[in-house]
């Protein structure tokens, strides 16, 4: 009887894999950091701080799937540190991705959880779990406009190799949401172009994203309406083994009204990525950012320009296995334009040793 329970249990399996085709796999990455900060005061006092700490950078559980010839889904779920939810996307943030893509002969559409990734320039095409450093410009853009969000999408396909998304969604909700949804009607925008080109040599990027902010005007202390945007453009090349990402992302923070005190700012942010596949198993690389804030006030003391640089070595023990080994060392340096502000200079020299596994 058990024996034929266990036939039984294993054709129902077996009937339910065939009639969905996915892929289920778990990514990680674990580090070693040590960091020291070193900090000048406008007043000419230095101070050095180090510390040493083990770190799970990144434990998320992905999975995708075939419907059927024209229905796709995906579904992402990340097992850091929660944040608070929002009021208008009633999911949990550590849920990134839960949407279904429908293929016609025009257009994709895609309606669900997404993440507009192209926002961010060529930076965002490489795998959170392969940076070592993330421009400002990108962090500006997550604070201000939420990356894993609500919507809907259409993706163009056209001369083959090249795509045209329009999306929209809702904005971040927690810069607005305060009292409730009443005055919350804004819909962020955004279209994406990218291509690849010349047999990978050339794969350009084209990307502009507006997010209204509306203001809360029930709220005690109203919140401000904002007006943020995102243009970003960059290129990718494969050659021989070598690849390399470069883009210019900007970031704009723009208020309607000064009610709250809001001012606007502008982050511009140089991203560059060059890697090289030496064999199967060892991969050196280099990272560059450039970051730049402006504030609209005048003779104001937040105003900054930072470079930072990375270099390290990534080694893969089994070329059948998608597992790996990573050391780098981080240079930034961060100094304020003004020699009002109550920090001048920042220099982080940092070292992380880790690993990456994606079964």
């Amino acid at each position: 009887m058990k024996k034929t329970l266990s036939i039984v249990a294993i054709a129902a399996i077996s009937t339910s894999a065939s009639a969905f085709d996915y892929k289920l796999n778990l990514e990680g990455r674990a580090d070693f950091n040590h960091l020291s900060s070193e900090s000048t005061s406008n007043a000419g006092i230095e101070t050095t701080n180090t510390s040493n700490g083990f770190m799970s950078s990144l434990i998320r559980l992905n999975m995708v799937g075939n419907i059927n010839d024209q229905l796709t889904y995906r579904m992402r779920y990340r097992f850091n540190k929660e944040g608070a939810n929002t009021t208008r996307d009633d999911s949990t943030t550590n849920l990134d991705y839960l949407y279904v893509d429908h293929k016609n002969s025009i257009f994709t559409t895609r309606f669900g959880k997404m993440n507009w990734a192209e926002a961010y320039g060529r930076e965002s095409f490489i795998s959170t779990t392969d940076l070592f450093v993330a421009s400002d410009a990108y962090a500006a853009y997550n604070t201000g406009i939420g990356n894993y969000r609500f919507g809907a999408a259409a993706t163009f396909t056209f001369l083959e190799t090249q795509k045209l998304t329009i999306a929209l969604s809702n904005p971040n909700a927690a810069n607005t949401d305060t009292v409730g949804e009443s005055n919350n009607k804004s819909i962020a925008y955004a279209a994406h172009y990218s291509a690849v080109l010349f047999d990978k040599m050339f794969q350009p990027t084209l990307s502009y994203t507006l997010a209204p902010q509306d203001g809360d005007s029930q709220a005690t202390t109203p919140t401000t309406s904002q007006d943020y945007t995102m243009m970003a453009a960059g290129f990718r090349t494969e050659t021989m083994g070598l690849i390399v990402d470069a883009d210019w992302k900007q970031f704009n923070r723009k208020a309607r009204t000064t009610t709250a005190g809001a001012t606007d700012g502008k982050t511009s942010s140089i991203f560059a990525n060059v890697s090289y596949t030496v064999n199967e198993q060892l991969s050196p690389f280099v990272q560059f950012v450039n970051d730049k804030f402006e504030n609209s006030l005048a003779n104001t003391t937040n105003n900054y320009k930072k470079n930072t640089y990375v270099g390290g070595v990534m080694w893969k023990p089994f070329t059948d296995t998608n597992f790996r080994y990573h050391l780098a060392y981080s240079n930034s340096k961060k100094k304020f334009d003004s020699s009002a502000a109550a920090v001048r200079e920042v220099q982080d020299n940092k070292i992380t040793f880790g690993m990456k596994i994606d079964i």
